[in-house]
């Protein structure tokens, strides 16, 4: 029977992460199984993120990422991919020079984390990681690619029928998404108007 890693991720209380880093390094390297393994590197990469410690972050959030997979973990490949597109969106804005590099890391990492949300039913998550790919869709001035985005996540959840189980910030957030649907439709129309206007001229 498989363990949902991510629910168990989810009940470390933010104050966990506080924890000497070297401590749990040295958990780390005695650990005596992957589940061990696999809960300390998510938490160094989570704890190296609040430090805003990119490289460590992306490091401990790939081996995790990795190991979750071995173990057939796909709600913690997600979260662990995840984290490590946080790192490399971090390192992009850190390292203007090489920013370009960071973000196609990031990106991929965020592909990898909606395949593994979606293959785990990860409703939530789905919409977190189409969120972030919307909101770098729209800085690059691709509404359309936008959309589709933030479209494809509230799909997902609905199809999901995970929206009995909201919370209020899950609710909050769907309804956040489907504001920004709306927007992004009427500005593509808008546009659509512009250009047929130029074009009978």
């Amino acid at each position: 029977m498989h363990l949902n890693l991510f629910v168990l991720f989810l009940a470390f209380p933010v104050l966990l992460l506080a924890q000497s880093v070297k401590k749990m390094e040295y958990e780390l390297e005695i650990a005596k199984n992957d589940r061990e393994r696999l809960i300390l590197q998510y938490k160094l990469a989570a704890a190296y993120l609040e430090e805003s410690n990119w490289e460590k972050a992306e490091l401990y959030g790939s081996k995790a990422h990795k190991l979750s997979l071995n173990m057939g973990q796909y709600g913690a490949a997600a979260q662990t991919a995840f984290i490590a597109a946080k790192a490399m969106g971090g390192q992009a804005r850190n390292d203007r020079k090489n920013a370009k590099k960071w973000d196609r890391q990031a990106q991929s990492w965020l592909n990898t984390a909606l395949t593994y949300a979606k293959r785990s039913n990860n409703g939530p998550l789905v919409l977190q990681v189409n969120g972030v790919l919307a909101e770098q869709a729209e800085k690059e001035r691709d509404y359309r690619k936008a959309a589709r985005f933030y479209a494809d996540g509230y799909r997902f959840f609905n199809s999901q029928e995970q929206q009995q189980e909201m919370d209020g910030n899950q609710l909050q957030e769907v309804m956040r998404l489907q504001a920004q649907i709306d927007k992004l439709t009427y500005e593509r129309d808008s546009l659509r108007n512009v250009v047929f206007e130029l074009e009978q001229h």
